[in-house]
């Protein structure tokens, strides 16, 4: 990374800090991760993505990191940390269903809280989609019905973009996400999300999947 790189990077982190703290009204720090994440208190962003944005991206470095900081900010103003936890800890199954329906409720929240939130999450997705889903060898194919199901869920609740499904889901990923997705769009908050990821999990059968 060359040293003109490595400057815009920390002069983006530290916009978003500020911005992040002009958000809602919890207080948190920016700082650089793996990954986007947040523990609450920390919001973690990932410089190592943000370094390989192009100016012919879709968004700019400072857009995605924006948009980060916008998806991870409504985990801390609305996400119960201590019931997300505490549902993670149950199997892979229920983290991953309960992150994409958590994912919904805290996305809903910001587009109704922040004129513009709504279009910049979803070139976000669009962009991750191409980058981390696609990429260089593009997506690899579910190995299994519950991969299927994961990858369809994540689809109709909008966080993978709509109409990007790059495979033909079998019917039993299918029906059971027409049967669940009423419901998904009815959650407003962290208790209702364990509740229906608890209860599709059960329904589904198989509490266990591929680290």
């Amino acid at each position: 990374m060359s040293e003109a790189l490595q400057d815009e990077l920390w002069s983006i982190l530290g916009v978003l800090d500020t911005t992040a703290n002009i958000l809602g009204r919890k207080p948190c720090y920016v700082s650089d991760g793996e990954w986007a994440a947040t523990d609450g208190k920390t919001i973690w962003l990932p410089l190592q993505y943000l370094e390989k944005v192009a100016e012919s991206d879709e968004l700019d470095r400072m857009d995605s990191g924006l948009a980060f900081t916008v998806h991870e900010k409504a985990h801390i103003e609305r996400t119960n940390m201590r019931l997300w936890e505490d549902l993670a800890k149950e199997s892979k199954l229920h983290r991953l269903i309960g992150n994409c329906l958590e994912d919904y409720v805290i996305e809903a929240w910001a587009s109704g809280e922040y004129e513009g939130a709504r279009p910049l999450l979803d070139r976000l997705h669009r962009q991750v989609f191409e980058k981390v889903t696609i990429g260089d060898k593009g997506p690899r194919k579910p190995e299994n019905d519950t991969e299927e199901m994961l990858a369809l869920l994540f689809e109709r609740t909008g966080i993978s973009p709509p109409g990007t499904l790059w495979f033909e889901p079998g019917d039993r990923a299918r029906e059971f996400v027409d049967k669940w997705e009423p419901a998904c769009k009815e959650i407003s908050c962290t208790k209702d999300t364990n509740r229906v990821t608890r209860r599709m999990v059960e329904d589904w059968g198989e509490p266990l999947v591929k680290e």
